[in-house]
């Protein structure tokens, strides 16, 4: 192969070796100062070595980490690799060992390395299919657990996702591309454990039947309410809820990198996906039906890496720049499940109908008054109410306070009293915080309040109409007669009549319902 002119005379460093190399026209040759391994000749002086394990330079650049971040000492990590080098092991298992670092710290600093996810395996229900990917003697061997696969994608929890040969061990054996994610150490065990029982008759789970307990004797007459009313611990007032501070609440806010997503929603594009007869769109069309995922789409694509910081607010351009195999990425990191999936006091499933028919109406709206915005319209009522969200699941055992079937003014209002701030400002902080573009954030931060917008005003009352249209469609705040006759201001502002308004809000519960059935 021919070397580029602009390369000749500059040097490299072999990824095989480690030899630096002068790149020259006709190819690549050690530096003057450097012999290779191979053409070295023994002197009676040269001690024999004794072979390094396959991984220690993998290990070695881990323990090099952990030096840079002050975790352990240049001593600590040549004792390791010592032992390492007699016994054999990962470099980070005998530094735990030896007590040059904890448990905790090592999985601090794993957190902090970028691009690594993580994920509270635990309690991660993980199919049984994907177990034969990793044979149980290597999954304990190398600590790491397949917990998802969709398409070309397999998911799988380590405790130590820095181990890139152990990541491509996986890739080799399974002939999929892997996704890690950091898992805590004891936790991988113990998964690990249950998920291969040592006392499992043949054929993958099937646990030996535990042998009956012997038949107790009947209680005497009466004793069996006297120990019963003894066991019953006694009744405790129950403590009072910590107050919140607005401060505590925008901090919680800010630091957020997730939230809940519906299981559903990720068993749909599992099944989209593995369709061949499936397109981009079908599965662009099933994200467009979960906010926390179309939040995190539009949050990736606005980064930097895409070329296009702070301007991608149409969900379908976010997953024609992500493609199948970014969209499965974010979805099999998604977090499922969460507070408001088990609460009484936030309905879910109204939550996301509500979400769906304020992005049609949106689209609608703007189609009347500036097609323009159509698609950032339809975003912007997708993630409206993400703020709801974000407080719900992040303080459960407040949300009941704020009352789930309070809206407009008296939602704001119960809001402001129980977390200091409103919903508005919620979602404001998360779409700030994840990089959304500046005309999302006014919208969601003003659409209860649209005459204080400053910017993309005409946007956010497009938005604040859709959103009471989604108010009227859940049955939630309306007065008896017009029910558009409370937004008169709103319809002023964008130019259109209570017929428009009326024939748009029918059409969009007409969509909304065909998508649905």
């Amino acid at each position: 192969m021919k070397v580029p002119p602009k390369l000749v005379g500059k040097s490299c460093k072999c990824v095989k070796c480690g030899l630096k190399l002068e790149i020259t026209e006709d190819g690549a040759k050690p530096l003057p100062d450097q012999v290779p391994v191979g053409d070295q000749q023994p002197t009676p002086e040269d001690k024999p070595r004794e072979k390094a394990p396959p991984d220690s330079l993998e290990q070695t650049r881990i323990g090099q980490l952990l030096i840079q971040d002050g975790l352990i000492g240049e001593e600590q990590l040549k004792e390791a690799l010592e032992v390492q080098l007699e016994r054999g092991g990962r470099t980070f298992e005998i530094l735990l060992s030896l007590g040059h670092i904890d448990k905790k710290s090592l999985h601090d600093f794993l957190s902090r390395q970028s691009g690594v996810p993580s994920i509270d395996v635990k309690n991660y229900h993980i199919p049984r299919e994907l177990l034969s990917l990793t044979p149980e003697k290597f999954a304990r061997d190398h600590l790491v657990l397949p917990i998802d696969k969709l398409g070309k994608l397999l998911t799988v929890a380590m405790a130590c996702p820095l181990d890139r040969k152990t990541i491509a061990e996986i890739e080799q054996i399974s002939g999929l591309r892997v996704k890690p994610m950091l898992s805590k150490l004891d936790d991988i065990i113990a998964t690990i454990d249950k998920c291969y029982p040592k006392d499992k008759e043949p054929g993958y789970g099937i646990s030996k039947p535990a042998a009956k307990p012997a038949a107790k004797p009947a209680p005497k007459p009466g004793a069996e309410a006297a120990a019963k009313a003894a066991a019953e611990p006694k009744k405790e007032k129950a403590p009072a809820k910590p107050a919140l501070t607005p401060e505590e609440v925008r901090s919680t806010l800010a630091q957020l990198d997730a939230l809940p997503t519906f299981l559903e929603t990720v068993q749909r594009v599992r099944k989209t996906v593995e369709n061949p007869k499936s397109s981009l769109r079908d599965v662009a069309d099933i994200i467009c039906t979960d906010p926390s995922l179309v939040a995190r789409l539009l949050s990736v694509t606005n980064a930097a890496v895409y070329g296009m910081p702070g301007q991608v607010n149409d969900i379908h351009l976010a997953s024609a720049l992500l493609g199948i195999d970014g969209i499965c990425e974010i979805v099999v990191s998604a977090r499922i499940g969460g507070a408001v999936h088990d609460s009484a006091h936030f309905d879910l499933t109204a939550f996301s109908a509500s979400s769906q028919f304020c992005a049609t109406a949106a689209y609608g709206v703007a189609a009347v008054c500036n097609p323009s915005l159509n698609p950032c319209a339809r975003t912007a009522g997708f993630l409206h109410e993400i703020g709801r969200l974000a407080l719900a699941e992040n303080w459960p055992e407040h949300y009941p306070a704020t009352n789930g079937q309070l809206t407009g003014q008296a939602l704001i209002e119960a809001e402001e009293k129980t977390f200091g701030i409103a919903h508005p400002e919620a979602g404001y902080i998360i779409a700030r915080e994840w990089g959304l573009p500046a005309e999302i954030t006014e919208t969601l931060r003003f659409h209860h309040a649209p005459q204080s917008a400053s910017e993309d005003k005409q946007l956010v009352a497009i938005v604040a109409l859709a959103a009471y249209m989604a108010e009227i469609q859940q049955g939630r705040g309306t007065e008896k007669g017009d029910p558009f006759d409370a937004c008169k201001e709103l319809l002023d502002a964008l130019g259109l009549g209570k017929a428009a308004v009326a024939q748009i809000f029918s059409e969009t519960a007409t969509a909304v319902t065909a998508r649905s059935t």
